[in-house]
């Protein structure tokens, strides 16, 4: 019943880590660069907040998921709209990105698989991606929280796998998707120990920490082996669904 430490429990934040290095092949330490958060919902603003200043502007895919937009602004910055290519092999097109980068752009906002498209991104597209936010020095905040409800003939590629993007990547993560854990409010961010650090104050002083039964749950999810199984199974019947509503 007591408050857990305001970054999650160590031994949350280090299956994480080890889940990043075999599922996701990033490698972060988990006690400067892995924290816990009620949700990734305020992990995605916090991480916001820590990124950008009033007048700054972040690149967001549109179609995208509303909240992206509403915490930007909260943030007092301005959302700039990058439209998604539907269908074509670079579903977010570089140089349409590179058009729409001013000298307030600060952050480039990465879903993949994407809500509510279903957008993945290639690897191809996301190292272009990558070199364009090296070249305009901005910081990538990358949602994975659908990254396990992939259907067949897709990859799911994590951007801060990429050599050009590790080091200026932001990634976000939970449990409501994966594991069916909406209500129990748990996710993560993970990302340059300098960024983490100050999302880690804010964190502190707006969230005090994560629910301490949460992270219980979130561990047991991580180490459980029948929970890929259990994923497979739901990612299945999904699947059967779509397949059925697209026919």
């Amino acid at each position: 019943t007591h408050y857990s430490p305001s970054t999650g429990y160590d031994e949350l934040r280090k299956a994480i880590a080890e889940k990043l290095r075999l599922e996701n092949a990033i490698t972060y330490d988990h006690e400067s660069e892995v924290l816990v958060t009620p949700g990734s919902s305020s992990g995605i603003f916090m991480a916001l907040l820590a990124l950008v200043n009033p007048g700054d502007e972040v690149l967001v895919p549109d179609p995208a998921w509303f909240h992206y937009v509403t915490l930007i602004k909260l943030c007092g910055a301005s959302p700039a709209s990058l439209p998604v290519n539907l269908g074509q092999s670079a579903a977010l097109d570089v140089e349409e990105a590179r058009n729409r980068i001013t000298a307030r752009t600060k952050v480039l906002i990465l879903n993949s698989p994407s809500n509510p498209t279903g957008m993945i991104l290639s690897r191809e597209n996301i190292q272009a991606l990558g070199e364009l936010a090296e070249d305009h020095d901005l910081t990538v905040i990358s949602d994975e929280v659908y990254e396990k409800i992939v259907y067949p003939d897709n990859t799911h590629t994590s951007p801060a796998s990429l050599s050009t993007l590790r080091d200026r990547t932001v990634t976000s993560n939970g449990f409501s998707k994966a594991y069916a854990m909406t209500g129990w409010r748990v996710g993560y961010l993970a990302g340059p120990s300098e960024i983490v650090e100050k999302i880690t104050a804010l964190n502190g002083y707006i969230l005090v920490c994560p629910g301490s039964v949460s992270q219980r749950a979130a561990y047991a999810a991580l180490k459980d082996p029948r929970m890929g199984d259990a994923i497979k199974e739901m990612v299945d019947r999904f699947n059967r669904r779509r397949t059925t509503v697209l026919e």
